[in-house]
């Protein structure tokens, strides 16, 4: 069950069901660290949805990045080189010095 953090509240689910009986969904930052739920008797740990987030979140930005490099090369293949000309000993680009 989700939202179960307490470790009381774990003792007395437990006490109620028998222990190995209850699986709790770790909230990753709040829920009590993994090593501590079998001596409270829980059956199993399960993250729930969110390493799949986690996961998801991560391609998501990859993507994104990806995306964006991807139309900054392609702007740079068709935008055209600035125009240049020598006039003395400077060098314009696009009426700049």
């Amino acid at each position: 069950m989700p939202g179960w953090v307490a470790r009381d509240e774990i003792r007395t689910v437990v006490a109620a069901l028998g222990t190995q009986r209850f699986t709790v969904i770790s909230v990753p930052g709040v829920s009590l660290p993994v090593r501590e739920l079998p001596d409270l008797g829980v059956a199993r740990m399960s993250t729930g949805p969110f390493t799949q987030r986690v996961t998801l979140t991560a391609l998501q930005h990859a993507c994104e990045a990806g995306r964006r490099t991807a139309s900054q090369v392609a702007a740079d293949r068709v935008r055209p080189p600035p125009a240049t000309r020598k006039e003395g000993r400077m060098t314009l680009i696009d009426g700049h010095i």
